[in-house]
């Protein structure tokens, strides 16, 4: 499950509102794009093309988008979005269906610069090394968190909320 989530206060973009992620993430195969107040403006790449975004993406939204693990083109999507989000100035939290106890290894990736040696200690983490693989830990999902590192790179206040739905870490049951 992925989950966005843009908080209303841009300054605490950094400290995702994980109950609100978790609330949200209480419906299965959820994405949530929440958007905050408008922040700071982003250079970089554009944006790939997503119709219709702009009637939708206002401050102080919730945009739950829905997924199936193991795809290429949800992670895809929400990177798209996040981009378009981010180049209107509005701060972004993806909320992702990964174990929670990964989110300082994501938070010291986003803050990296990307290197081999960020890409290794990311994906050293559990969520990466699990026996039981059901698609959350796919290349597509690395590419959206890498994309998502970029976007932050550039000045974008992007931020990732990692949150287990199924309550029991490993989300086997599903």
């Amino acid at each position: 499950m992925l989950e966005m989530h843009v908080r209303s206060d841009p300054a605490a973009i950094r400290q995702p509102a994980v109950s609100t992620v978790r609330r949200a993430a209480a419906v299965t195969g959820l994405v949530a794009l929440a958007l905050a107040m408008p922040g700071m403006a982003t250079a970089g790449a554009p944006c790939r093309p997503v119709e219709n975004l702009d009637s939708i993406l206002r401050p102080a939204t919730t945009l739950l988008l829905g997924e199936l693990h193991g795809t290429r083109e949800s992670p895809a999507f929400v990177l798209d979005v996040a981009c378009h989000a981010a180049q209107a100035d509005l701060p972004v939290v993806v909320g992702l269906e990964l174990r929670p106890e990964g989110q300082t290894r994501v938070d010291r990736f986003l803050d990296s610069q990307g290197t081999d040696e960020d890409r290794v200690a990311l994906l050293a983490g559990p969520t990466w090394q699990a026996s039981y693989q059901d698609g959350r830990n796919s290349q597509a999902m690395y590419e959206l968190i890498d994309g998502l590192r970029r976007l932050r790179s550039t000045g974008a206040r992007v931020g990732i909320a990692l949150f287990d739905a199924s309550g029991a870490g490993g989300g086997q049951q599903r």
